[in-house]
């Protein structure tokens, strides 16, 4: 039997063919399907004998497992708990479109493989660009995978020609949308707690993914010896905590703090008392240099913190066009107290200030 093709008009179907096709979905029937990148073969996720049948398909050296193709964001959290704050950032930025999303499965929902995922184990997400197949996918109302449309090993099929040829007698339906627009397989990025891995780099490179998935951050005080450094060594912490990593590994994630002053002098160490408040909360800013504010560095940033609204209007007039990046720490609107020249006290009192601004500000990050 030559599986029958459908060819895809002005980029849609009429509603009885893509009814129809969601139905062979549902029954557990393979179905070629375009995006954006490659052409792909659908299976029903949770049905484990259409997920062989698609396995055997493709031959030995098969993916171990397969992505699961959704019409929709809001489908995410049929399959994974809610991801954590890059990952949604990386699929607001590129959904629909082509980055693969491998995520931290939920007990019980179907896994990338078709199976009950084990506690610990991951789901591969995706959201193609291609309407018709997200309507198709919308339709079927099960958890389908794709996976490209191609012998292991061999490239994956651009033209649905090259799938008639080596699948047309297994397939159930074949929609043929034409050449796949950017004929490279998706960017695979892994994400959760303590992992930030780009498997695959496709039309999207590591780098892209990472200034995308996180934030460059930017802590303004006037001598960047006491509240900027004790401030960025408390961001860095916070966000280390919220990601499930070190404070150096959230550089994995995407993530720069970094921090200046108004008035600083290149090089000049952090004051004795900031160094020895942060070391009783187990954070070593010592090695800490002064960095002077730039013109470049507002603009370079993502969200810009101020110490005090004198330092915020400084920045404006400094940076005019990055006024909306830039507010106070304090999300009371108050001025952080400096410590300068004061005693220890003074700083443990500058730093529970800071901790308050601290913990509204990774809140959004």
């Amino acid at each position: 039997m030559t599986a029958e093709r459908i060819r895809v008009d002005a980029g849609s179907l009429p509603g009885e063919t893509l009814d129809r096709l969601a139905r062979a979905l549902r029954e557990g029937q393979l179905v070629a399907l375009p995006t954006e990148t490659v052409y792909g073969i659908g299976a029903r996720a949770d049905d484990e004998a259409a997920v062989r049948r698609l396995r055997e398909l493709k031959g030995s050296g098969a993916e171990r497992s397969f992505t699961i193709h959704i019409p929709d964001p809001s489908w995410v959290g049929r399959h994974v708990p809610p991801p954590l704050r890059p990952a949604r950032r990386l699929a607001e930025r590129y959904w629909p479109g082509p980055i693969t999303l491998i995520l931290p499965a939920a007990s019980g929902l179907p896994s990338a493989s078709g199976l009950p995922p084990a506690p610990g184990g991951w789901v591969g997400l995706r959201l193609p660009a291609r309407e018709v197949t997200r309507e198709i996918l919308r339709r079927a109302e099960v958890p389908v995978v794709l996976s490209s449309a191609n012998l292991a090993g061999q490239p994956p099929a651009l033209e649905a020609e090259e799938i008639a040829r080596t699948f047309g007698g297994v397939l159930s339906a074949l929609v043929d949308g034409g050449r796949c627009e950017l004929g490279q397989a998706s960017t695979v990025v892994r994400v959760g707690p303590g992992t930030f891995e780009v498997l695959r780099e496709g039309i999207l490179t590591a780098e892209e993914v990472r200034r995308a998935a996180g934030r460059r951050v930017l802590l303004v005080c006037t001598g960047n010896t006491c509240r900027s450094p004790m401030a960025e060594g408390l961001l860095r912490r916070a966000l280390a905590n919220k990601l499930g990593t070190d404070d150096r590994g959230i550089e994995r994630f995407g993530y720069r703090v970094e921090s200046a002053g108004l008035v600083a002098w290149g090089g000049a160490p952090p004051s004795a008392h900031a160094v020895d408040v942060m070391r009783e909360e187990g954070i070593d800013i010592s090695a800490h240099r002064t960095h002077a504010l730039t013109a470049s560095m507002v603009r370079e940033c993502d969200l810009l913190f101020a110490m005090s609204r004198s330092h915020l209007a400084v920045v404006r007039d400094m940076a005019p066009d990055c006024e909306h990046k830039a507010r106070l720490l304090d999300p009371t609107g108050a001025d952080t107290p400096d410590p300068f020249g004061g005693s220890r006290e003074d700083y443990r009192r500058c730093l529970e200030a800071l901790r308050r601004g601290i913990e509204a500000a990774v809140a959004e990050l």
